[in-house]
């Protein structure tokens, strides 16, 4: 629940169980990855690929197994692709690789460390220390010269309701924790989970509310920064609202195949900030895992 790009909830997986046909078997056989976005905040790389960098802090996610045995691995690998929002950047894509064991409640990869404090049939309660990349992470464009942004760490709690038939929502609460920007991200999401043959789909779309803190250091420009045709700029506190469908068809008992396609739309706020020359961020993430 603390990574919400394309993850399946309580909700979708009961909603999944109903309305599975009898071709379907190994698909309800399936143990069901979670490839969870949080959300604006759901970004992962190294040097240039900003643009899948921002995906997967807008939208980060997170696989794993929900249904599978107590004790279980997932191996995955994920290819970004994004509209990348920077001055001077460019679209790139970014292959990731993703790994996360999962014992009960309790959950380490890639992203991250959850635990699942309380959970209900339908109400679950959960805690976790992840991370944030930025797309100003090691940019390269002469636009940005002068902003290089450190991968940050969250404290993040969680809630998630089933509403019943197939729809669901979440809350999740950041704080960073690492002392370079003490910001703070609140995003609600409504989903929706259904089955198309061995489809399973979620839509989702939400909002992200992010502090005056976190949007200066995701979006703004400070007082260091600033240079000639360059100002220092706060964006102050901002809302995101996106949208999203994420995809997974299993292949084999192991084997499945992942997808998600998100439009994150930002605010004047935002895209009035010196560095910032898209009003939206279109993003799509590939991807297939291997869970034992």
């Amino acid at each position: 629940m603390l990574h919400r790009t394309a993850r399946t909830s309580k909700t979708t997986k009961n909603h999944l169980s109903k309305t599975q046909s009898s071709n379907a078997a190994l698909a309800r056989e399936r143990h069901y990855p979670r490839t969870y976005q949080r959300t604006p905040g759901l970004t992962h790389s190294i040097t240039t690929a900003a643009a899948a960098l921002l995906v997967l802090t807008l939208a980060t996610p997170v696989i794993a197994q929900e249904d599978g045995p107590r004790d279980s691995w997932s191996l995955g690998l994920v290819a970004a692709i994004a509209t990348n929002p920077y001055l001077g950047e460019d679209t790139e894509v970014l292959p990731y690789p993703a790994l996360t064991y999962r014992n009960g409640p309790f959950s380490i990869g890639t992203f991250g460390v959850e635990y699942d404090v309380y959970a209900t049939e339908r109400l679950t309660f959960s805690a976790g220390l992840v991370p944030r990349f930025t797309g100003l992470f090691s940019t390269d464009a002469p636009e940005l010269d002068g902003i290089d942004r450190k991968v940050t760490g969250d404290v993040a709690l969680g809630l998630e309701y089933d509403l019943g038939n197939g729809f669901s929502t979440d809350l999740t609460f950041r704080q960073e924790f690492t002392g370079e920007h003490d910001g703070q991200e609140l995003v609600l999401d409504l989903g929706y989970g259904t089955q198309i043959g061995w489809v399973g789909l979620k839509f989702s779309a939400g909002a992200a509310w992010q502090s005056r803190d976190l949007s200066g250091f995701i979006w703004g420009v400070s007082p260091s920064e600033a240079r000639p045709g360059r100002p220092a700029y706060s964006p102050g506190d901002v809302i995101i609202p996106y949208a999203a469908v994420n995809a997974f068809v299993p292949l084999t008992q192991n084997w499945t195949l992942i997808g998600t396609a998100r439009a994150d739309f930002l605010p004047s706020d935002v895209s009035d900030s010196p560095i910032v020359d898209e009003d939206d961020i279109y993003s799509l993430i590939l991807g297939a895992t291997y869970s034992f």
